[in-house]
Order: structure tokens, then sequence, then C-alpha cells
């Protein structure tokens, strides 16, 4: 299920960033290499920038995955889930 949060909503320790699927990923590598939201910002700036950093996450790995690990971020504020497309 997929909900639209945002992440000033979210506890920096209830959080973690992925590049691309990390299931995938795991599958691949035997590992997943996660990022807290600092780790993620700092990335960011080492590209340069957003619009620098989403074009190389677009070329190489489609999407940056995020992986909430605190349900009471959602029970608490009652977000309504965001339709998924199929693709």
């Amino acid at each position: 299920m997929s909900y639209s949060v945002k992440l000033s909503e979210i506890p920096p320790d209830s959080v973690s960033f992925s590049w691309g699927n990390s299931c995938a990923q795991y599958g691949k590598e035997g590992k997943i290499r996660m990022f807290t939201e600092e780790q993620l910002l700092e990335q960011i700036n080492d590209f340069g920038g957003t619009e620098d950093f989403m074009e190389y996450v677009s070329q190489h790995v489609s999407y940056i995955e995020v992986q909430l690990w605190d349900d009471s971020v959602i029970e608490q504020n009652r977000f309504l889930p965001v339709p998924v497309c199929p693709g």
C-alpha cells in the first residue's frame, strides 16, 4: 500500500532510503545499502544539488525508495492511501 507523507512529518529515526528497488538490490547483491535522511541530503549536496542528483538517479536507478519503520506516523496522521498505478 502506498501513502503520501511529507518527509518533515516523519522522525529521522523512522525513515531510511535506498537507491532503486531494495528487494531487487538484495537479490542481486545480497545486501541493501540504506541511507538516513542526513546521508541522503549529503549525497544530494555531493552531486551539486537536487537537479543533478535527480538526473543521475533517473538515468541509473529510476527512483529513490523510502522505507518507513514506524507505522505510528501513518496511524497518528490518518493519511489516506494513494492509488498505485500498475506499471
